[in-house]
């Protein structure tokens, strides 16, 4: 204590450095207790989609999730978060940004990696939230300290009254029509090749039946002449 009840500027920087990690320990102790099962929503905007047969047509496409999480390790937590000073909210807000970035990335790349056409993406969610799951649970528990519960994609939506949705449906449609004209043409050649196989071996088995019988004649006829020489030798 400095002269007549005054503090000197050690004391005072002190006393600011304690009020600091005060202010830090409260905020992770009130991450901590409001973080068990904390549910964050996921509102991601209009991003454009390509569909890899198609790369020049891009769609509008919105996606809508939830992320719940808990801080189960506080150690691991602050040694992660150590450079931060996060309250409930700041935390919530840059966790959701990161969600939401690896959450596009996944959905960009989702026609191309998992061989969705866009056009069905809609449909798609389950098998779409599968690989948002397995691609950000882990970098998110890595970069944050977090233990995620559940990572969800509840809704997919696609802009169907873009220009390029109504472009990519009119050639996605031509392109199934190509298709199946193509696997008509085949499924007919390859009927008409095992006609014609299927021909030839049933000539080929009646020439071998004619040879069979005409060898068989002639055997029988060289036996009964073989017979008769006997009997006129004898007689």
């Amino acid at each position: 204590m400095g002269f007549f009840g005054f503090k000197n500027r050690r004391e005072v920087e002190e006393e600011k450095q304690q009020a600091v990690e005060q202010t830090i320990r409260n905020n992770y102790m009130s991450l901590s207790n409001i973080s068990k099962g904390s549910q964050i929503n996921i509102a991601i905007p209009y991003f454009d989609v390509f569909d890899p047969r198609l790369a020049d047509y891009g769609v509008p496409v919105s996606v809508h999730g939830t992320i719940v999480y808990s801080i189960d390790d506080m150690d691991l937590f602050n040694q992660v978060n150590k450079t931060e000073q996060f309250t409930d909210e700041t935390f919530k807000n840059k966790l959701r940004s990161t969600v939401t970035k690896y959450v596009k990335g996944v959905v960009t790349n989702a026609p191309t990696d998992a061989q969705i056409p866009l056009v069905q993406i809609e449909r798609k969610i389950l098998e779409i939230s599968e690989l948002v799951q397995n691609y950000v649970t882990p970098k998110v528990e890595k970069l944050f300290g977090i233990t995620v519960r559940n990572l969800d994609i509840t809704s997919i939506n696609v802009d169907k009254d873009s220009r390029g949705y109504r472009e990519l449906k009119a050639l996605t449609a031509e392109l199934e029509k190509e298709n199946v004209l193509a696997k008509h043409k085949a499924t007919l050649s390859n009927f008409n090749l095992q006609n014609d196989l299927n021909q030839d071996a049933l000539r080929r088995q009646q020439e071998m039946n004619l040879s069979g019988q005409e060898q068989l004649q002639q055997m029988q006829l060289d036996n009964q002449r073989e017979t008769m020489r006997i009997q006129r030798e004898e007689m």
